[in-house]
């Protein structure tokens, strides 16, 4: 099947030479994102830079031994665990304000992405969820997109090993 799409900047040394099959996806979805770039696709962009950390980390939750307390496991989700040890790697200035500001609010910006991002946008039965039709929904989850865009291309170079640049 033919690409529909130019490569363009994204990822463009990597076009036809990945062979790993989870750098494949990877980077097919990073570019899926790139290509959900109007208003009303920010959930569906959010998503898949979200789905391109999915590629390399479990987005289940289970429960582990607690050293502290034998009767009462701790509850673990690789996802949201991958996302706090990569946060720290992010050092643009646009990724460092919206890691600031959403810690004015919530202590764990992990689990604030991956709750009232992920799991808002992906469920609509209850908790945290995305109204496509409530402005300062869209308007959020707008100003996290790029911080997610940055994670999702920070995993995927070092999970792969392959740059955005084209000197590479």
């Amino acid at each position: 099947v033919p690409l529909m799409f130019a490569p363009t900047s994204s990822f463009p040394n990597a076009v036809f030479a990945i062979t790993d099959g989870k750098a494949k996806r990877a980077v097919a979805l990073y570019r899926e994102g790139l290509s959900l770039n109007s208003l009303c696709h920010i959930p569906f962009s959010f998503l898949s830079f979200f789905k391109v950390l999915n590629v390399f980390w479990n987005d289940r939750v289970n429960n582990v031994p607690n050293p502290n307390d034998k009767k009462k496991p701790l509850r673990k989700n690789s996802i949201v665990d991958g996302i706090r040890v990569e946060l720290p790697d992010l050092k643009d200035n646009e990724s460092q304000a919206r890691i600031a500001e959403i810690r004015k609010v919530h202590s764990d910006v992990a689990l604030y992405l991956y709750k009232d991002g992920r799991c808002a946008v992906a469920h609509a039965f209850s908790g945290a969820i995305v109204d496509p039709d409530d402005g300062t929904d869209i308007y959020r989850l707008g100003k996290d997109l790029w911080l997610m865009r940055r994670l999702a291309a920070h995993v995927i170079e070092k999970q792969c090993g392959i740059t955005q640049s084209l000197f590479a």
